[in-house]
């Protein structure tokens, strides 16, 4: 622990070096590139690579995946998903020591992605069966599927890394948030609400199976249970009901 510990400081300092002096908007826009270049593009690597070997360690599908409809306006709510990120860090950046937080948080976000992409180089999986896109909703929707399913192939499908992301980011948001938001009290029923409909929205789009958003689920309650929630230097930033040294 006291290694992984130190990884994720010497991650936090460099994320701290390149977006210290930045504006709330700028901080956000930083933290969107960073995800995209130390996640989004191994992500696309590995989808790249699994493409090639043509290969599926084990096919998780179910009845249950067989009986979730193909809902094609789910896709809107699918894609609420990249909103996290910058949104994630826009709300985390009002103060000094939350915007030290969220960097913390991001750093345990990347080592957790580490583990999902040796599962993905190691197991693939990928989805079976995605429908005939002209035979399914409006025909400009066809477009928008076939831009998600190009960024998106059927690869990489366990663990859902959409999922992992999305419960770490909710809980980390509904946990640092609330305290500042009393006035919305209904912000952490939202959130997990949104997480929800996400979570849904992996399945109904055929993106992944229920096995795939289950266990993500299940390693981002894991992640955070054992490392987050253990973590001491996160603990001692823990939000305060006064806020002081605000970024411009």
């Amino acid at each position: 622990m006291n290694k992984m510990n130190s990884i994720i400081s010497s991650i936090s300092s460099l994320i701290n070096g390149l977006t210290n002096e930045d504006s709330r908007t700028i901080y956000a826009l930083k933290m969107f590139a960073l995800y995209t270049i130390f996640i989004g593009f191994p992500y696309a690597i590995l989808n790249f690579i699994s493409a090639w070997r043509g290969a599926t360690t084990f096919n998780p599908q179910t009845v249950i995946d067989t009986s979730i409809p193909f809902v094609w306006w789910s896709v809107f709510i699918y894609a609420t998903f990249y909103l996290y990120v910058p949104l994630t860090a826009f709300l985390m950046s009002g103060e000094m020591s939350s915007r030290t937080a969220n960097n913390r948080f991001f750093s345990w976000l990347f080592l957790t992605s580490l583990f999902c992409f040796a599962c993905f180089l190691f197991f693939p999986v990928s989805v079976l069966g995605r429908p005939n896109l002209e035979k399914t909703g409006p025909s400009w929707s066809e477009f928008l599927f076939q831009q998600l399913y190009s960024i998106d192939p059927a690869f990489n499908a366990w663990p859902s890394l959409h999922i992992v992301h999305t419960i770490l980011m909710t809980l980390f948001l509904v946990r640092w948030k609330s305290n500042h938001l009393q006035s919305f009290r209904f912000f952490p029923h939202l959130a997990w609400l949104n997480a929800l409909l996400i979570s849904i929205s992996t399945m109904t789009t055929k993106q992944h199976y229920v096995f795939d958003v289950v266990t993500g689920a299940l390693i981002a309650m894991i992640v955070w249970m054992t490392f987050i929630q253990q973590d001491t230097a996160l603990i001692q930033l823990q939000p305060s009901s006064s806020s002081t040294n605000r970024p411009s």
